[in-house]
């Protein structure tokens, strides 16, 4: 797990890209997860210390992509609140994910809001692993959610 070392410890990084998203009004991790800017493989979002305020919506989706970090860049945990009424994250088909030092706040929805897979029972989802090879969350925690 290369990337994880990378973040933790902060040496050469290769050709792992790092982004710095910044907190507050200016910050761009909806894009990022949610589908306004793309993502690439072996890449790092490093989530700058405060709030990360992600607006209501469907399920926010990351998919087929290998070596992906979503980080608080700072030793207290970063906040992720979702707005009105909630948001999930879906991350399917992903070869090493890790989050890291992150809150969610009022995040999640209903699973049956993901039409295009099957899903047989209705549960709430803040964060959602579909067909992943390996995934690592250290201190993250779920803060209140939505969804039942």
């Amino acid at each position: 797990m290369r990337i994880v070392a990378c973040l933790l410890i902060a040496k050469n990084c290769g050709a792992y890209v790092t982004i710095s998203v910044p907190s507050g009004p200016n910050s761009t991790l909806e894009g990022y997860l949610c589908g306004g800017t793309p993502l690439s493989n072996d890449t790092t979002l490093l989530l700058q210390s405060g709030e990360h305020v992600i607006s209501a919506g469907p399920f926010c989706s990351v998919r087929n992509l290998k070596n992906i970090a979503v980080a608080g860049a700072g030793r207290d945990q970063t906040v992720v609140r979702c707005e009105d009424g909630g948001r999930g994250f879906r991350f399917s088909f992903i070869s090493n994910l890790t989050l890291a030092r992150l809150t969610f706040v009022d995040c999640g929805l209903a699973t049956t809001e993901l039409q295009d897979i099957l899903i047989e029972s209705v549960t709430s989802s803040v964060v959602l692993h579909l067909e992943f090879s390996s995934v690592s969350l250290q201190q993250v925690a779920i803060a209140s959610f939505n969804g039942f």
